[in-house]
C-alpha cells in the first residue's frame, strides 16, 4: 500500500470516527441504499444502477474505516430500529 493510500485512511478514519462523522455515516447508510433494497418499486436498470453506485460509495467508506463486522452489524441494528420507531424520517 503507498503511503498516500495510507494517509487518506488515515484522514477518512479522523473524520468518521468522531461523534458528527458518525453520525452523518449512520444517515449516508440509511439514504443510500445500504440498508435497503437498490430495486425500486417501479423496476428500472438505469436507477437501480444509479443506486448501486450511491450504496458503493457507503460501502468503501465501511471498508476504510476497517469496519469490524459485529460492530458493523450494532450499526446496522441501531440505524434500522431508528427507522421502525420513526425517530428518523427518510425522504428519499
Amino acid at each position: 500500500m503507498k503511503k498516500n493510500d495510507i494517509d487518506k485512511i488515515i484522514k477518512y478514519r479522523a473524520l468518521f470516527n468522531t461523534p458528527d462523522g458518525q453520525e452523518v455515516l449512520d444517515d449516508m447508510m440509511r439514504v443510500h441504499h445500504v440498508l435497503s433494497p437498490t430495486l425500486s418499486k417501479r423496476p428500472n436498470g438505469i436507477e437501480m444502477a444509479y443506486r448501486e453506485g450511491e450504496r458503493s460509495v457507503i460501502l468503501r467508506i465501511l471498508y476504510l474505516l476497517n469496519s469490524d463486522p459485529n460492530d458493523l452489524r450494532a450499526r446496522i441494528e441501531r440505524v434500522e430500529k431508528e427507522q421502525r420507531d420513526g425517530s428518523v424520517v427518510d425522504d428519499y
